[in-house]
């Protein structure tokens, strides 16, 4: 949707999501319950002046259902927000509803010749995987998240620099309200042949971290991979990405990456379980393997399945979903998460759920 404002033209839009899932709680364990989870995006950007771009996203989320009796949701409800800036509220809290509303995101941004100039809440892309990464430190994710495409973004002043067509230098400055938990990165992404390459350097919340990625395409595969070193409480570790991706006509796609993280417990009896849950760490072991396959069925039809194993102590996640466009701005999915493995694995101590979920665009 679009409208002229002081004859500059503002895009309008956003969605409405409705997600209905059942499943236990994994703390205390085997508490049942029912989630209805509803919300409301709205999406503006426009550009007001020449050289100025605004975006801003309103969520406004409801949860209903038995999930607001359990205590994993008074636990995770009070969990502390990763942003800096407060643009969050609740306005409702009773056993039947929950309620809170958010800014998603709230960045200005300002172009020059060959600099861009962003503050605000923003998502910064950064790292090639799509279950882990060893880069992208600014927008942590939970590889076995229902929103895995949802990243919360970070409040940040993000400065980039563009010498040429193909290779551009990034400077980020991330406060944290808590002590020694700021974030300040440089960044240098380019070009070399049928490679794409980033170097990068900083502070992350208290890690010292440089990194490369890599991404380029061979035949008809796409291959990635990411590189870190991160210094610790005095200790140096690395992690280590590697994937390739293939799609083969007939609408059939897979992918596969290994995931090495030296950060992580050698034994599930240190396992850091409350860091997982916290959103504060994507994983708890040491070496993963992620494999995804996509198959159109029909073109509105199209059947999704992840995988994620923890080698090492042999437990997994899998995640088949159908997603059907009912129209083309209405889609549905239907998907299950399951989870095995023995008493004190990491995937282990998950639950299996089952959810429907219904998303409409405007």
């Amino acid at each position: 949707m679009q409208s002229a404002l002081a004859g500059e033209t503002w895009d309008f839009g956003g969605y409405v999501k409705n997600r209905l899932a059942h499943s236990h709680t994994v703390y205390p364990a085997g508490e049942r319950y029912t989630e209805d989870f509803n919300r409301l995006r709205l999406e503006l950007r426009g550009r007001p002046w020449p050289g100025v771009a605004i975006e801003v996203q309103y969520d406004n989320e409801i949860v209903l259902g038995s999930y607001l009796d359990t205590q994993q949701f008074q636990v995770q409800k009070n969990l502390p927000r990763p942003t800096y800036w407060d643009a969050q509220a609740t306005y409702a809290d009773t056993r039947d509803l929950y309620g809170e509303h958010l800014l998603h995101r709230a960045a200005v941004t300002w172009s020059g010749d060959n600099v861009d100039v962003r503050i605000g809440r923003q998502r910064i892309a950064w790292g090639t995987g799509r279950f882990f990464s060893a880069l992208d430190r600014l927008n942590p994710f939970s590889p076995t998240s229902l929103e895995r495409a949802e990243r919360p973004g970070v409040d940040a002043l993000l400065v980039e620099f563009r010498p040429g067509a193909l290779s551009r230098a990034s400077a980020v400055v991330a406060p944290q309200r808590a002590a020694g938990g700021s974030t300040r990165v440089l960044r240098w992404h380019a070009n070399a042949g049928a490679a794409d390459y980033s170097l990068m350097a900083g502070r992350f919340r208290g890690e010292e971290v440089a990194g490369a990625d890599l991404a380029t395409q061979v035949g008809s595969a796409g291959l990635r991979a990411e590189l870190a070193a991160i210094r610790t409480a005095g200790r140096l570790h690395e992690r280590a990405l590697v994937g390739m991706d293939q799609a083969f006509a007939g609408g059939l796609t897979l992918g596969a990456e290994i995931y090495l993280d030296g950060t992580g417990a050698a034994r599930s009896s240190d396992y850091d379980f409350a860091a997982l849950f916290a959103g504060e760490r994507q994983t708890v072991g040491r070496r993963y393997l992620g494999a995804y396959a996509g198959y159109e069925i029909t073109p509105l039809l199209k059947l999704n399945v992840d995988l994620i194993f923890n080698l090492r102590d042999r437990s997994r996640y899998l995640a088949p979903s159908l997603t059907w466009s009912l129209r083309p701005n209405l889609e549905a999915v239907l998907g299950t998460q399951w989870f095995a493995g023995r008493a004190g694995s990491e995937y282990g101590a998950f639950k299996d759920l089952y959810f429907v979920q219904l998303q409409w665009y405007f």
